[in-house]
């Protein structure tokens, strides 16, 4: 019994520690969303702004949450305490950037809507495809660049003598 009760209180923390991520990055969103769109902008919410500023917001996020998630990440943390801080941040901001580029497809679609009078689902169902077929695209070139890098790895160890075919 004291293995169950201890797991269900591990598990307890784990869902505590999840909710406690969630609301961290809703609460930092709302902050940055207040500075960009409200004080920035002037705009009431990211919704209410046109798809361009939402773009800007939401590139300027990955690019800056990126680089703060590759900090918190490259940093030894020692104490228990720490680790767990830049693990919430960076769980944190990983949400942000997603719900950022959410905010942007919102607006993005609903301006396609309204400008090109097609229904809402047809103009979900050919956003969809673009972007398949653009991260197709992406994911394929991506994989092409690094065979070649592990070949050219490969021929430059065996070159050097490090190691055998």
């Amino acid at each position: 019994i004291k293995e169950e009760e201890s797991k269900m209180v591990h598990a307890a923390g784990q869902n505590f520690m999840t909710a406690l991520t969630f609301v961290f990055a809703w609460a930092q969103l709302d902050l940055v969303n207040d500075f960009f769109f409200a004080y920035l902008m002037n705009c009431a919410s990211p919704t209410v702004c046109s798809y361009q500023s939402n773009i800007g917001f939401a590139s300027a996020i990955t690019l800056v949450f990126t680089r703060w998630s590759f900090i918190l990440t490259s940093e030894k943390r020692n104490s228990a305490w720490n680790q767990a801080s830049a693990e919430l941040t960076n769980m944190a901001l990983s949400l942000n950037v997603g719900w950022a580029w959410s905010n942007y497809c919102s607006t993005a679609i609903a301006s396609a809507v309204s400008t090109s009078g097609l229904s809402k689902p047809w103009t979900y169902v050919i956003c969809s495809v673009f972007v398949w077929f653009f991260i197709t695209v992406l994911h394929y070139k991506f994989e092409v660049e690094r065979r070649a890098w592990d070949r050219h790895v490969h021929e430059e160890t065996l070159s050097q003598g490090i190691c055998q075919a």
